[in-house]
């Protein structure tokens, strides 16, 4: 025993030097996150740039904070005129927010109505349709003729203009749903696809053409809208922007254990319409040496030795890595019977090492296998 308590007692000395050691699951790339539910959130962001009230001249909007999906929510009150341009909460120093290269948005939405033009056409999320010329348009807006009732994301920052939207009735009213839209000149994830807008965190819409301009706007209309009747139409909470093009809305994370006891990072797992995303992400001064990974619908889907044992080598997926490198990520197509509620198991195995010449194994923290090590497994739901 005291020979047990001695090695363990080293490890510890070389693990949390070395960067194995408990950390905090920060939201990483957030540059601004608004929580909108009083005037004092409003003035005062959770992290990054506080916003402000327009006073710039007509049309002031007057605001009200409401029941929201988390605490209160932002909404326009007061009376305003037809084809009033009502402005409420402003970003200002955009350039300072907005990458025109890549970036990401997501907020909760709830509405009371589909926009109904000159009554309460325009719906401004972020900016876009009558908006203070941002380059970024988050909206929506009512139908004028043969245009229907649309979402719509736009980019342009002072070039061409890229739109992507959908149908106004794919959400359902007094319902909170999660919008974003995500953009990256590059593509995002190394696909063909330049933006993207998620519901929910499911991809409803994409784009491929790149072409949008670099200049950013000044500033951005939050909460805005247009026409007499626009009060109480709609409602935003918890507003937040990212510095890349996230697509991981509502991950589910555990810690990535090494070493039976210490912290080496985290797998987050998601999904969309299409694929299972598992990211393996190490904290400072850890490296990813190998992952090996395996999905099924059971605990014995999963390859064991007769005495309970996972089998690393004979996992289904498996990546030896180049020098220093610290998150990768699975993305693997939905099966057939993957549908939403379908339970899965998960064994998500790593090989991570330090600097100092330090490697360990690590499994993804859940349940322990049945057989005699401390091998582990967790569960993802389908969303």
């Amino acid at each position: 025993m005291k020979n047990i308590t001695i090695i363990f007692s080293f490890l510890m000395t070389l693990l949390v030097p070395c960067g194995i050691a408990q950390s905090e699951n920060n939201d990483q790339g957030l540059i601004l996150w608004n929580q909108l539910g009083s005037d004092t959130e409003v003035l005062n962001s959770a992290f990054g740039p506080n916003l402000k009230f327009y006073d710039q001249g007509t049309v002031q909007g007057d605001r009200e904070y409401v029941d929201g999906k988390v605490g209160n929510s932002v909404t326009l009150k007061g009376s305003y005129g037809c084809k009033d341009r009502v402005h409420n909460i402003v970003l200002e120093n955009l350039c300072d927010v907005i990458n025109p290269d890549q970036g990401c948005i997501g907020f909760w939405y709830y509405r009371t109505a589909i926009p109904v033009s000159y009554s309460y056409g325009v719906y401004r999320f972020f900016d876009g349709a009558y908006g203070l010329g941002g380059g970024l348009g988050f909206y929506e807006i009512g139908a004028v003729e043969s245009d229907p009732d649309k979402i719509v994301f736009s980019l342009n920052f002072g070039g061409a203009s890229r739109v992507i939207q959908i149908d106004s009735t794919c959400i359902n009213n007094h319902e909170w749903v999660h919008l974003a839209a995500c953009w990256d000149r590059d593509g995002i994830e190394n696909s063909q696809e330049s933006m993207r807008m998620y519901v929910n965190g499911v991809k409803v819409a994409a784009e491929t053409a790149n072409d949008w301009g670099a200049t950013v706007g000044f500033e951005a209309d939050i909460c805005g809208g247009n026409d007499q009747n626009i009060a109480g139409k709609f409602r935003i909470d918890e507003l937040k922007i990212w510095d890349y093009a996230k697509t991981n809305f509502f991950a589910t994370s555990t810690n990535l254990t090494a070493a039976r006891h210490f912290d080496a990072g985290d797998v987050s797992v998601w999904n969309d319409s299409e694929y299972l995303y598992i990211k393996y992400e190490t904290v400072t001064k850890v490296y990813l040496y190998e992952t090996h990974l395996h999905v099924a619908t059971s605990l014995a889907g999963i390859p064991q030795t007769k005495k309970g044992n996972p089998i690393p080598g004979h996992f289904d997926f498996a990546t030896q890595y180049d020098w220093e490198i610290s998150e990768d990520t699975y993305t693997i197509p939905l099966e057939a019977g993957w549908v939403g509620g379908t339970e899965l198991f998960i064994a998500s195995h790593a090989v991570v090492y330090t600097l100092c010449g330090l490697y360990e194994t690590a499994w993804g923290e859940g349940s322990e296998f049945p057989g005699h090590n401390w091998a582990m497994y967790f569960t993802y739901t389908i969303q």
